[in-house]
């Protein structure tokens, strides 16, 4: 498909003015998670290498044309007591040209891509391969159109496509999304109706999201919902303090799927560092210091309080899937277990060496709540660790 779109459009590009730049990235990271089923009698320790090198070539041909080319290979080796193992992949990252005319852009090809908030469509650059798109995109001052399919991803949905419209207006940006997969237990359609705004009250800055779905997915009626609301101020010039609710709706009947579809959104970023929460079944509240040291310098604590929306769901990880015991997935269909996940408390830093390396780390800690006690009969912390290294050019 990339490839298809791109040869259609080589026609207008003039290799007189044709300019070449260079790119490329090596990142390594090591990550380190302990007790991750809370429970100190299964030895489920587990250390994780992840390296990516990522290679190609920017564009320029005259004022309205440009685009990228890049290769990616990711290579995670993983030690756990039971066995050590490796996985790889390579493959092309990015193909795609851009034409630009003022406010107006248009991009085909296989693409990275950022829309709205980036909670619902987002390239999610944290994962060891990452996430490109292979589709179409028009961008200007008041709209964002695409229609794509996902081109570049450790293990790949191959059927599904998502199209999204958003506009920019006074009060904000309202998108409608569509999400199409087929698997083999049947198939999904989800309509997203998503509506982003922000402002200033005083000292304070403030921003929102609220998401509505409507479709089938595998055979029952979907119906539910996601909300954010945040407000952040300085306390002094250095340091900030940012505030925080984050929901999703969860929970199904014999007829209906009540728990969010978060579709192709970035999950890292905003629900804490142990990639143990995404934007289903959730209710989080959370709140991040920020604190800058000098120029490249940050560090942010952040801590949250969180529980399941329906007792009787999945708790429910950053990939979408369910976290995992030594019993198999956290879920009690009877709701007796409560909806107490616990508290996530996180302290994360990064120090830019220079303009083309960076150096990262964090630690995370869970402290389980009475609905992970009642699952596990235990009440180990679960802890993360991450040290990663970057050198861009």
């Amino acid at each position: 498909m990339p490839i298809t779109l791109l040869l259609g459009l080589s026609g207008a590009v003039d290799t007189h003015q044709l300019k070449l730049k260079p790119v490329g990235e090596y990142r390594v990271r090591f990550e380190r998670r302990q007790d991750r089923d809370f429970d100190d009698a299964t030895a489920d320790n587990r250390s994780d290498l992840l390296q990516r090198f990522r290679i190609g070539l920017d564009w320029q041909s005259g004022p309205l044309w440009s685009g990228s080319a890049q290769y990616q290979y990711a290579h995670g080796l993983v030690h756990t007591p039971r066995r050590n193992f490796s996985d790889d992949s390579s493959l092309l990252f990015v193909l795609d040209a851009r034409w630009k005319h003022k406010d107006r852009t248009v991009t085909a090809g296989r693409q990275k891509m950022s829309f709205g908030s980036e909670r619902l469509v987002a390239t999610s650059d944290w994962g060891n391969a990452s996430r490109t798109f292979d589709g179409l995109r028009y961008q200007d001052s008041a709209w964002d159109i695409f229609g794509a399919r996902i081109g570049a991803q450790q293990d790949p949905p191959p059927n599904a496509r998502i199209f999204g419209a958003g506009h920019k207006w006074r009060y904000g940006m309202t998108a409608l999304l569509f999400k199409r997969d087929s698997v083999p237990a049947g198939q999904t359609n989800v309509w997203t109706l998503d509506h982003i705004m922000s402002g200033k009250l005083g000292m304070w800055a403030w921003d929102g999201e609220v998401a509505l779905q409507t479709g089938r997915t595998l055979g029952l009626d979907h119906e539910a919902w996601a909300l954010h609301v945040g407000a952040g101020t300085p306390l002094t010039k250095a340091t900030q303090v940012y505030v925080e609710w984050n929901a999703a709706s969860g929970g199904s009947t014999p007829t209906k799927v009540r728990t969010f579809d978060a579709l192709y959104g970035s999950n890292h970023k905003f629900y804490g560092i142990m990639d143990l929460f995404g934007l289903r079944n959730l209710n989080q509240f959370q709140a991040t210091l920020t604190h800058s040291l000098g120029k490249g310098k940050e560090v942010k604590l952040r801590g949250s309080y969180n529980t399941l929306r329906d007792n009787r769901d999945f708790w429910y990880a950053s990939s979408g899937r369910p976290n995992n015991g030594a019993a198999g997935a956290f879920r009690d269909i009877t709701g007796g277990s409560g909806n107490e996940i616990g508290w996530e408390f996180d302290v994360e830093g990064s120090w830019k060496l220079d303009n083309r390396q960076t150096l990262a780390g964090g630690i995370g800690f869970l402290v389980p709540g009475r609905f992970v006690r009642a699952q596990t009969k235990q009440s180990r912390t679960q802890i993360f660790f991450f040290a990663s290294y970057t050198f861009r050019y």
